[in-house]
């Protein structure tokens, strides 16, 4: 997908010994592709044909666990830490009118928290990364989970885009859907 463009920060103040400079620049390198190959795939569906044509922009913040609880408290007024989190900048009708060039809207992700849950899931945290961010992804571009027939779709599709990208789908919040 020549017309995306992603900005990538990496704000880890508080965990900077969890991650190297090099590894960062892996998961920023890992991240431009993964979002490609999950547009690519998302834009086989009539709904996001759209994704081939438009020129695509998006910001990614890999952040650590006091970042992400100041931007949750601040916006959906959860003082506390969590996995990934995502501000679209269009609502799914607006796709249909959307302007091209197409600011879809910003990731947040916590690698604390990843680390942490990576873990707890036992599962390697490139597979959780790729998990988040294809699920930030998915909240962008209009999926959500707050209803279960919604919720169904979105990690449906979570696992189709993990099995395309040839990733293990083990994951406790995708299995508590199956």
């Amino acid at each position: 997908m020549n017309n995306l463009h992603i900005t990538i920060s990496s704000q880890l103040k508080n965990i900077r010994e969890m991650f190297h400079v090099k590894q960062i620049n892996k998961y920023k390198k890992d991240s431009k592709e993964i979002i490609a190959l999950t547009l690519n795939y998302l834009a086989e569906d009539n709904k996001f044909s759209f994704l081939t044509t438009f020129e695509i922009f998006l910001d990614l913040y890999l952040v650590d666990d006091k970042k992400i609880e100041k931007v949750n408290a601040q916006f959906r007024g959860k003082a506390e830490p969590t996995n990934v989190l995502s501000f679209a900048y269009l609502t799914g009708e607006d796709f249909n009118t959307a302007p091209n060039p197409l600011y879809l809207g910003e990731i947040f992700i916590s690698m604390e928290t990843l680390v942490r849950e990576s873990l707890e899931q036992n599962i390697t945290e490139e597979q959780h990364y790729v998990r988040l961010l294809i699920h930030g992804l998915l909240h962008l571009l209009g999926f959500d989970h707050n209803v279960e027939i919604e919720a169904r779709l979105m990690y449906n599709t979570e696992e189709n885009i993990l099995h395309k990208l040839k990733l293990s789908t083990n994951s406790i919040v995708a299995n508590y859907w199956r």
